[in-house]
């Protein structure tokens, strides 16, 4: 059972990859780690430097259609899980 419809589904991911893209988490996340962890120790992070960087040269095109791939996956394993989950419940069921 699908609680959430396709089209809206696919304008979250798009949000995502705007939002992943515009907040340069696709550059590398690396200078993002650095500043969260120096606020959590209480000191003054390092200057921006790569986060004023240019792009990595990643389309967008490429990134959302990763993005899809990886739900897609995800959905798949999901689905595979539900059904090892149902046949485990079938075969204790009929041991008892």
């Amino acid at each position: 059972m699908n609680l959430i419809p396709w089209p809206y589904r696919w304008l979250a991911i798009a949000a995502l990859a705007v939002a992943l893209i515009g907040f340069g988490w696709i550059k590398g996340a690396g200078h993002v780690q650095a500043q969260r962890d120096a606020a959590a120790a209480g000191e003054l992070p390092e200057t921006a430097r790569d986060a004023d960087a240019a792009a990595a040269g990643v389309a967008l095109s490429a990134v959302a259609g990763t993005i899809a791939a990886n739900y897609q996956a995800c959905n798949e394993s999901a689905e595979q899980l539900r059904a090892l989950q149902a046949w485990v419940n079938e075969m204790t069921t009929s041991i008892k």
